[in-house]
């Protein structure tokens, strides 16, 4: 953790503690918290579960403000860690100290350089901050996601890992995402809810925030709920329950964590689509990638556009009248895929109103890397989200460096793309929703008979 802290800049005060070393990472080491120099916002705590209790008792007494707890093997190990867990809690509680974890994996705050995680998703050269916040009860799927996505050029600004939350929840940080100006998008990995009836109304005020909230629920399955409850401690709860709950709050909700790594960078980095319900442009050079792409797109419950006169006008100007149809194939260009061409046909789709997004799977062919500088400015112009598809191997590689050159999301399977699609969709519907006017009471109440509670 000191290493990742000095390696991407951050500029606070770093006091390691060790009994055993004077030094770490060329800082003078202390033998206990409570001889290091105060005041001490945060202690991050990675020591055997034996020596837990002691030394959050140390920092409680040394008035530290707030511990990240790393170790493991508390409630989520059983009655024994679970009663060890309830008496660090309380210690902590006595002193006003607040903790995240234990079993956790910690915070990494890109926006501020303060990276208090031990996660190898932070073994990189360097960090991009951006506008996706997290929140997962996973460190270790935390740091995969984060990794994964500085791939792909996403960028973070908060991502925090809860671990059993003990004091300290899902929710606390998610009301703490929605106030935050650095976080445009929130991501959400949820085992169990200390709270479900905290979570509704903040799913709704993110709405109402204009940050879109994705999430991935473990525990749809008996085997899941087990292993979740095993993982974290954590109830799983009835996974209806709570896609019911998401749907009714505008939150969208993901089976894949990669998935929704992508649909929020798209979020973040994209226009949003404009309404739910729209049609799909799909437009390549390769004949075979938007025949595929296009019959893929029914099993994604999304669908081709209505170009309207005014689009297919355009279109007619760069190729047979015969071949003026979604998907759009440049190959059939009088003068093959000129940008001249290719520039015109996307500002057409832009302006067209039954075309919500724009895909564009590239496959091999001459002059990627130009080409694929040509999309960003295009799609900056337009209100519209345009994803574009790299499907070659290693050979595209100067093509996504020219995209992340660009600040501009890209992806490498046509997949990917229909999955951020269908969670686009449905923040779209879920916005809709929202301007609705609520639905009338009914004229008179409904009587229910009184059931018996379920043992």
């Amino acid at each position: 953790m000191i290493h990742y802290l000095i390696k991407h800049g951050f500029g606070g005060r770093l006091l390691p503690i060790n009994p055993n070393r004077a030094t770490i990472r060329g800082l003078p080491a202390y033998a206990a918290v409570g001889l290091a120099p105060g005041p001490v916002d945060v202690a991050i705590l990675a020591v055997p579960v034996a020596h837990l209790l002691r030394q959050v008792e140390d920092c409680a007494a040394a008035g530290v403000g707030a511990c990240i707890i790393i170790t493991g093997k508390l409630a989520d190990a059983g009655a024994e860690g679970a009663a060890l867990q309830d008496r660090i809690l309380a210690v902590a509680q006595a002193a006003g100290m607040r903790l995240v974890g234990p079993n956790c994996l910690g915070i990494c705050n890109f926006t501020d350089r303060a990276l208090l995680s031990s996660s190898l998703g932070l073994d990189v050269d360097a960090l991009k901050p951006g506008g996706i916040g997290m929140v997962s009860q996973s460190g270790a799927l935390m740091g995969t996601l984060v990794s994964l996505g500085q791939r792909y050029g996403a960028g973070f600004s908060r991502c925090i890992s809860v671990g059993n939350q003990a004091d300290l929840e899902l929710c606390d940080f998610l009301d703490y995402l929605i106030d935050d100006p650095a976080t445009r998008v929130i991501t959400l990995y949820v085992e169990g809810l200390r709270d479900p009836a905290r979570f509704a109304p903040q799913l709704r005020r993110a709405r109402a925030a204009g940050k879109p909230v994705l999430c991935v629920k473990a525990g749809r399955s008996a085997e899941g709920a087990q292993a979740a409850r095993s993982h974290t401690a954590s109830l799983a709860g009835s996974f209806a329950a709570f896609e019911a709950l998401c749907r009714d709050a505008g939150a969208v909700l993901l089976e894949d964590p990669a998935a929704m790594v992508f649909a929020a960078d798209a979020l973040d980095r994209l226009p949003r689509l404009p309404r739910a319900g729209l049609g799909l442009a799909v437009i390549a050079s390769s004949g075979g990638s938007t025949v595929t792409t296009a019959d893929m797109l029914p099993a994604a419950g999304l669908r081709l556009a209505r170009m309207s006169a005014a689009t297919r006008a355009t279109l007619g100007r760069y190729m047979p009248e015969s071949h003026v149809h979604l998907p759009l194939d440049t190959g059939s260009f009088d003068e093959g895929t000129a940008e001249g061409g290719l520039e015109a046909c996307i500002r057409a789709f832009m302006a067209d109103p039954d075309i919500g997004a724009i895909v564009v799977p590239m496959t091999t062919q001459p002059a990627m890397a130009p080409r694929a500088r040509l999309l960003p400015p295009l799609a900056r112009e337009g209100d519209r989200p345009l994803l574009y598809v790299m499907t070659a191997g290693e050979v595209g590689n100067d093509a996504r460096q020219a995209m992340r050159d660009a600040d501009f999301p890209f992806l490498d399977r046509v997949a990917d793309a229909l999955a951020v699609l269908r969670a686009l969709e449905a923040e779209a519907a879920g916005r809709d929703r929202a301007s609705l006017p609520p639905p009338r009471a009914p004229p008179a109440p409904v009587p229910r008979r009184r059931c018996r509670r379920a043992r």
